[in-house]
């Protein structure tokens, strides 16, 4: 075997050959009861993640959208109003942004680390609530 072919069989073992066997979108639990018909786009990058939100003229509704390790947002470059949710590690809402204009930025919250956006309307929709425990779990193939 040349280097070079030992350097490939490497990613099998690997944390990112795990990843695979999940799809791109996750599922949402509300105090623990799962929302069928509502999906995330989990994007792998923040960039992802904005290009898909400038992209749509019209929200796509009963969709929504996943940053990670994010700490505040803003809104800057985008064309349509969101809903914006920001949940710490364990689901807890902590901040609740509805109709959220093009070019908002938010305070900074040292405790979030979810960062979820969604049509207009759906914080009103789902009855969601400060200190609810809003979860996504991912779907195997």
């Amino acid at each position: 075997m040349i280097l070079r072919d030992i350097a490939k069989v490497r990613h099998i073992f690997t944390k990112r050959a795990r990843k695979r066997n999940y799809r791109n979108d996750c599922r949402l639990l509300l105090n623990n009861t799962h929302l069928t018909k509502w999906n995330v786009v989990n994007n792998s990058s923040v960039y992802e993640t904005v290009k898909t939100l400038r992209k749509f003229t019209t929200p796509q509704y009963e969709t929504g959208y996943l940053m990670r390790r994010k700490k505040a947002f803003n809104t800057i470059l985008f064309q349509q109003n969101y809903d914006v949710v920001l949940t710490d590690r364990h689901g807890k809402v902590l901040k609740l942004f509805i109709d959220v204009a093009p070019g908002y930025y938010s305070e900074y919250f040292p405790e979030c680390y979810f960062v979820l956006w969604f049509p207009v309307g759906t914080i009103k929709y789902l009855e969601l609530k400060e200190l609810d425990i809003f979860q996504t779990r991912r779907i195997l193939f």
